[in-house]
């Protein structure tokens, strides 16, 4: 099928089949906006009561036109949309922007029909927008198919373009960022995404010339490799993309699917997509509008390194706990930038974050000189400050808004956000100016960290390459027991225990003989994934007698718990004392094997401290994934505990991953706990899950 979008956002012609003479009505605003936008391209509306409509001439079918059509715009019932879209696919329509609902939102009945009319498109290479949206506008161009709320028209000189599966909430956004003085150039809903997605769009974002940085509302996904396509030509042309993905908990999955129909994932698909592509996930629509603006405004930041000034102390707190917690570093400043500030405010501490205290107020001259010191530091990739209501006061309104002026044009790579409480005329001119302005100071450290974090996915290097040596010859069962599973993942480098599988109790006795104690003791079945849950570990075995006597334990709780399990023997292992559990896994998700680490053990679900990322990841990017851990600081030496062997655990990480990517019929592999022992003796997998796709 062709693509379509040129034609959807650069339409030659456009038809209104339900067009209504009504401007208020779903089938009157896009003639209505269409009209009063001068759009000087042919526009047909079709009503068959009508000879005109708003003073257009009318005709009565999409067959009647007389000349060809580009793009139809459907505003009619359900129940004769599936009729309307045969006839414009045998007109030669090449995109219909079907407004109408009422198809799979709704339930089977309706998808049927939505399926029928994809099957009319796709058999006449024609596109399909929706169902059930506001519709599309491209206001570079011209284009408008839409009956969103507000008439669609340029606000200011900062664009952005809005892709969005909820209509709704597409307005919603449109109105925010008026609010902030960015204009939404292209919009465009995609509702049911019966033909045109979401990525779809988003790629034509990324790639079109003109277009400003991308926000995107993200329910689900429907096809991922275009999906990641989009996102990979958004990160090549260095193009801005910031996703608002909802259905990041069970419920507001279930409520996503509700919606319109979109499958919602599994979130950590999603941001392991997004952290691989460099996109700026935000958590509220305000988040998003205030990264759009920085964006659109300041530069990017060198590093993470930032300096923070504040007129309040309490502020300057509220700044050092923001820094950190959005992951970024407070900048070490010079022992000469510190003397340079102390010689102009003695008052202020030096020491980042600054406190100028209110005497920056009795001398504004200084300003001046005082933020051009902060700036010149060679160890500062970025500055936030809290200025108040000093932006507004009489005695230092215009001083601090010519010097910030300068400033800007002083230090044009270093990006500046100020917190500032004042009236609209007054914050205007610092956003002009390129400075970020918001109300609260954690939203200056915010809009920093977003930047940073565009920055650091643009430069992040491409894609790890699938090591072909990692492919092996896997068995044919759906799921492993322990000890094949431990062979498996012996081949990404992970090693076991001594271990050794006996049938009986007496078998046992005998191992323990020869292997030594203590050992551990647990039931082999690929049945049984949690063997703990049903009695089937044992633990510290010392001598033949215990070992008996605990393959008979086992093997009577296993059959009054899971009577129905395979059992294949009894594995013996030797106890590994010290080390740092850790978990290591694979899934297969929407987008592909990931590789997963996270806090081990049996508190593994309850902590939930985990880090995704798709897979294979080179040496480097395990690193990185460790590093996302709250649990990574027990590698460091926490609290006087050994260093832990992170060199090893991150080469661990790197095979799983290759071993996931190499082999596609892996599904699932969690080896938990993973002992992480001390520095430079490697780690020690003591349990292993492996599931295969039939």
């Amino acid at each position: 099928m062709s693509n379509g979008l040129e034609t959807l956002m650069s339409a030659r012609s456009i038809a209104i089949i339900g067009a209504s003479d009504d401007p208020q009505r779903i089938g009157g605003k896009p003639l209505a906006y269409l009209l009063r936008a001068g759009f000087n391209r042919p526009v047909y509306p079709v009503n068959p009561h009508r000879a005109t409509v708003q003073g257009v001439p009318a005709f009565p079918s999409v067959a009647a036109i007389p000349h060809p059509v580009d793009l139809a715009v459907l505003a009619i019932p359900a129940a004769a949309a599936v009729g309307a879209v045969r006839e414009c696919a045998e007109k030669g329509v090449r995109v219909v922007v079907a407004l109408t609902g009422g198809f799979a939102e709704l339930g089977e009945a309706g998808r049927q029909a939505q399926d029928e009319m994809v099957a009319i498109a796709r058999a006449h290479d024609m596109r399909i927008l929706g169902p059930n949206v506001i519709g599309a506008f491209n206001l570079a161009d011209g284009t408008l198919a839409t009956f969103i709320g507000t008439f669609p028209e340029r606000h200011g000189d900062r664009s952005i373009a809005l892709v969005s599966q909820s209509g709704g909430y597409a307005s919603h956004v449109l109105w925010m960022a008026r609010q902030r003085g960015l204009s939404v150039d292209q919009l465009v809903s995609t509702g049911n995404e019966c033909d045109i997605d979401a990525g779809e769009v988003i790629e034509w974002m990324a790639t079109a010339p003109g277009v400003g940085p991308i926000i995107a509302y993200v329910e689900g996904v429907r096809d991922p490799v275009r999906f990641r396509r989009a996102l990979a030509a958004a990160k090549a042309t260095r193009k801005p993309v910031i996703i608002l993905k909802v259905g990041a908990t069970e419920a507001g999955a279930r409520a996503a699917a509700s919606h319109t129909a979109a499958l919602a994932g599994a979130d950590g698909a999603y941001q392991a997509v997004f952290d691989a592509y460099g996109v700026y996930r935000a958590r509220t629509t305000e988040e998003a509008i205030d990264i759009a603006l920085a964006v659109s405004i300041a530069p990017l930041p060198r590093g993470p390194r930032v300096a923070a000034i504040s007129m309040s102390g309490g502020v300057a707190v509220q700044f050092a706990d923001a820094i950190t917690e959005a992951g970024l570093i407070i900048a070490t400043l010079t022992d000469e930038t510190r003397a340079t500030l102390s010689r102009l405010i003695p008052a202020c501490s030096p020491d980042n974050p600054i406190d100028t205290t209110a005497q920056i107020l009795n001398e504004p001259a200084k300003f001046q000189a005082f933020v051009r010191a902060i700036l010149a530091d060679p160890g500062v990739d970025a500055l936030v400050g809290y200025v108040g209501v000093a932006v507004d006061m009489e005695n230092s309104r215009a001083l601090l808004r010519d010097s910030l002026r300068l400033l800007r044009t002083e230090f044009p790579d270093t990006p500046i956000a100020l917190s500032m409480a004042a009236r609209d005329e007054i914050v205007s001119p610092y956003i002009d100016m390129g400075v970020i302005a918001v109300g609260d100071p954690a939203h200056a450290v915010r809009a920093i960290a977003g930047l940073a974090a565009l920055r650091t996915g643009f430069d992040a290097p491409a894609a790890v390459e699938t090591d072909p040596d990692f492919a092996v010859a896997l068995p044919a069962q759906a799921a492993l027991n322990e000890h094949a599973a431990k062979a498996l993942v012996a081949q990404a480098g992970i090693r076991s225990p001594r271990e050794e599988i006996v049938a009986t109790a007496q078998a046992a006795g005998e191992a323990a003989d020869r292997m030594g104690c203590p050992l551990a003791i647990k039931v082999v079945s690929a049945d049984i994934a949690h063997k703990s849950d049903v009695g089937g570990v044992v633990l510290d075995i010392r001598g033949r007698a215990a070992a008996a006597e605990a393959v008979t334990a086992i093997a009577a709780s296993v059959a009054a718990h899971a009577p129905n399990a395979r059992i294949e023997g009894y594995l013996l292992s030797e106890m590994v004392r010290g080390g740092t559990e850790f978990l290591l896994g694979v899934t297969r998700g929407l987008f592909g094997p990931m590789v997963m680490v996270g806090a081990g053990g049996v508190t593994t679900e309850l902590v939930k401290d985990v880090a995704f990322a798709l897979a294979p990841v080179d040496v480097e990017g395990a690193r990185d994934l460790i590093a996302r851990l709250k649990t990574a600081p027990l590698l460091d030496g926490y609290r006087g505990r050994p260093r832990g062997d992170a060199a090893a655990l991150a080469r661990a990480i790197a095979g799983l991953s290759q071993l996931a990517a190499a082999n596609p019929a892996i599904d699932t592999i969690e080896v938990n706990p993973v002992l992480v022992m001390p520095d430079g003796e490697g780690i020690v997998a003591l349990d292993a899950v492996v599931t295969m796709t039939p």
